[in-house]
């Protein structure tokens, strides 16, 4: 029987809620280790990545904006 439990955040250490309906519906075998807040923040700060050319350094926009100035 799938039941309600409470995790800690592997990122924050903050508990939060992994539902059984959220285990249900979505299928989880495993527990999740991230919380939703998280994952959100993760998922914005995802970018493309690109190749170093010539073994050139490679910076995030904000990185090479601070590295510029």
């Amino acid at each position: 029987m799938i039941e309600d439990k409470f995790l800690l955040c592997s990122i924050c250490n903050n508990e939060f809620l992994f539902s059984a309906s959220e285990q249900a519906e979505k299928g989880f075998e495993k527990e999740h280790s991230i919380c939703p807040v998280c994952r959100t923040i993760g998922e914005k700060q995802t970018t493309e990545a690109i190749r170093p050319v010539n073994d050139r350094q490679t910076y995030c926009r904000s990185c090479l904006m601070r590295r510029s100035r």
